[in-house]
């Protein structure tokens, strides 16, 4: 363990990952270890009972870069409940997931730091850290309205940048390369479809609309690359949606997917990027392209329920809402997430609520809504060119700063300069950590039992099998 100008013992824990991306947090932790007493812990693939997020593979156990930062890998809640309490502070990477742990850090007297270190938006509620780092201003004022009653929750909170790279940029392929990957022909038009969650395509209307966006493309001769939304990773979440009745036309679009890996080689390469409703309109943006959002507004009457379809049917009818909304949106520029004034009236679609908050945020994004109806005519007339100018460019810019206002290596030094003036502040080590004594006791016994029912569990279906 290194001695270095922290005095309190901290543990950095990275309780699920991204795939392709593995070693997201393990980059985190190296270079804050530089200057810190910081020890590394991460959920191993034993965790997978315990969780439904995207865990560590086996073969990560034998890493050369996890083995040389003596990672310390737990199983499941009890094992690193244990692992807690010899530590004062405690660093969680992402929003997602982390309430469970900090209750119970809390609990035992530890002081907890949250690194809002994922590229998605997707957060706990009512989360009791002493600390938020976050990645952009966006992020910082959705959960801050989202909880506006806690008047402490601003204090507590910073923006330092995003620590990673919003993907791989070292495997970016050209553009002849590219091509020859996804058997593109030279004359092809190319377009990235950017789906929602395996949880959408149980939807009938979504279907739908997935189909036409489909044909129309195809119609006028583009090969359709798709770039499924990272929950598809999830094996445990994509078996449950395969059992139910109508959910295959995910599989029946898989034949056009496009890796993590090759994600930024796609949008570099795309004549035209398109999606429904999603965050992923960010990382284009980032990457300085636009991106063209379909049909958003009738996504967001959230219908597939009862209720909801309703307020689409009324949506419908009274088209000069939403084509009244439309028509003002003829060429590319910065927008806000707004959401059509019938929906904002009358729907309580937590799709409709949650886009109110991203609007409240003033979250934005570069580009175009478009109306499936008018989606034929717009790629005839060859609107969706995107022709480099000062103009483009300078938008692309203001957008991108917006998005991640500090480069990564820049994030980390906002990460330390901010842990350093926390310890600084809360110089509270604990000497004695003897005194959760009974505390130990019970997860221990709790581990030990979990042990013997995993390996009963096991036994029972190896029987059943024989």
């Amino acid at each position: 363990m290194n001695n270095g100008i922290f005095k309190n013992k901290i543990l950095f824990i990275s309780l699920h990952t991204i795939k392709n991306r593995e070693k997201i947090d393990l980059d985190i932790y190296k270079s804050l270890k530089l200057d810190t007493n910081i020890d590394f812990a991460a959920a191993s693939y034993k965790f997978k009972s315990s969780s439904s997020n995207i865990i560590y593979e086996k073969k990560f156990i034998n890493d050369k870069d996890f083995k040389e930062a003596n990672t310390i890998w737990f199983e499941n809640f009890f094992q690193i409940k244990l692992i807690i309490l010899n530590y004062d502070i405690i660093v969680l990477s992402n929003l997602k997931s982390s309430k469970f742990l900090t209750i119970f850090c809390k609990k035992m007297g530890k002081k907890v730091i949250i690194i809002d270190g994922r590229t998605h938006y997707d957060t706990d509620k009512n989360i009791p850290a002493d600390l938020f780092l976050f990645k952009n201003n966006y992020a910082k004022k959705k959960y801050l309205i989202e909880h506006k009653n806690n008047k402490d929750l601003n204090s507590k909170s910073k923006v330092v940048g995003l620590p990673c790279t919003f993907v791989d940029e070292s495997l970016i392929l050209s553009k002849k390369q590219f091509y020859k990957k996804f058997k593109i022909k030279k004359k092809e038009k190319l377009v990235l479809f950017l789906p929602n969650g395996p949880q959408y395509f149980l939807k009938r209307e979504y279907r739908i609309l997935i189909k036409k966006i489909k044909d129309i493309m195809q119609k006028n001769n583009f090969k359709i690359i798709v770039k499924h939304h990272p929950t598809f990773s999830n094996k445990q979440k994509i078996e449950r949606i395969k059992k139910i009745k109508g959910s295959n036309l995910f599989f029946k679009i898989k034949k056009y997917m496009c890796e993590d890996k090759y994600f930024l080689s796609a949008i570099k390469h795309s004549d035209i990027i398109i999606t429904i409703s999603s965050n992923s309109t960010q990382i284009v943006n980032y990457y300085k392209k636009p991106i063209y959002l379909i049909d958003r507004q009738r996504f967001l009457a959230d219908i597939n329920e009862e209720y909801n379809q309703f307020h689409l049917n009324k949506l419908n009818k009274k088209s000069d809402f939403y084509n009244k909304l439309l028509s003002k949106e003829k060429t590319l520029k910065i927008r806000k997430y707004s959401v059509c004034p019938y929906l904002k009236n009358n729907s309580n679609s937590y799709l409709v609520k949650t886009e109110l908050i991203k609007d409240k945020a003033d979250f934005k994004f570069y580009g175009l809504n478009i109306n499936i109806e008018k989606l034929d005519n717009f790629i005839k007339k060859k609107k969706y060119i995107f022709k480099p100018s000062k103009k483009n460019s300078k938008q692309t810019n203001i957008i991108s700063k917006l998005i991640s206002p500090f480069n990564n290596m820049l994030a980390i030094k906002n990460i330390k300069r901010e842990m350093t003036k926390y310890n600084m502040k809360y110089r509270f080590q604990i000497n004695n950590y003897n005194k959760f004594y009974f505390v130990r006791i019970k997860l221990n016994l709790f581990f030990f039992m979990k042990k013997i029912l995993d390996k009963l569990n096991l036994f029972l279906n190896e029987i059943r099998f024989t």
